[in-house]
């Protein structure tokens, strides 16, 4: 199944809809360095 990673807020609905097609990981407010390390495990 596709990955997708939330890095900004959205409201739930939003996520809710991703979630009916995709693994959704909300992780908001990461640091560049810690976001950068883990953006290539995602699809989108």
């Amino acid at each position: 199944m596709t990955k997708v990673l939330v890095s900004d807020p959205i409201d739930q609905a939003g996520i809710d809809i991703l979630s009916q097609v995709a693994t959704v990981d909300v992780r908001t407010g990461l640091p560049p360095a810690e976001l950068k390390a883990i953006i290539g495990d995602y699809d989108a």
